[in-house]
């Protein structure tokens, strides 16, 4: 949680409950305005708005039922100084021997979603980055999320039957209710 003070951003860490009050903890970073630092990471499952999950694999395509450590996605969280956009995540997975993270790319007039073995710092000197995504609930809706670029603003990931196959698409979505670009996390199994 930030925290706007008349010379700087404070960052809130939960602290502590106590007679039915909450203490939160002023957290001390040196992180400069629209600057990002990993803060912690979470595992969740993927699973688009039709019950298919996100499997992780380079293809980043969706499936009824597979292995539940093919399910696993590691997102980490960043601290952000502007949170009106959301909460500034990366989406990881270990496959094959190597963590992948899915990113944004531009080929020529395409905008496109791949999952590449990369390195994402800790730390990033703006909140623009192929790798970084705005996580936001959906109004209304139980543990429903989207995750917008945060190189190309109203480019959100989604759901796309490609041929006979679900795919992790990008595109440009105008309103909040394109269920498409809707997701539920979880906690993985076991």
């Amino acid at each position: 949680m930030t925290c706007l003070d008349s010379d700087e951003i404070q960052f809130l860490e939960f602290a502590d409950i106590c007679n039915n009050e909450i203490y939160f903890a002023v957290e001390n970073t040196d992180i400069e305005c629209d600057a990002l630092e990993r803060s912690k990471s979470i595992m969740r499952m993927i699973k688009s708005n039709s019950q298919l999950f996100l499997v992780a694999s380079k293809d980043l395509e969706f499936h009824t039922m597979t292995d539940p450590a093919e399910r696993r996605f590691q997102i980490k969280l960043y601290k952000n100084t502007d949170p009106s956009n959301g909460l500034a995540v990366t989406i990881q997975f270990f496959s094959n021997h190597t963590w992948r993270v899915v990113h944004c790319t531009e080929e020529g007039n395409c905008k496109r979603v791949t999952a590449s073995p990369m390195q994402v710092p800790d730390s990033l000197p703006n909140s623009s980055n192929e790798a970084v995504f705005f996580l936001q609930a959906v109004r209304g809706q139980n543990n429903k999320y989207r995750f917008e670029s945060s190189v190309w603003r109203q480019w959100y990931l989604s759901v796309s039957l490609e041929g006979d196959v679900y795919k992790l698409v990008l595109r440009k979505v105008a309103d909040e209710v394109d269920e498409a670009a809707q997701f539920f996390m979880t906690k993985p199994e076991g």
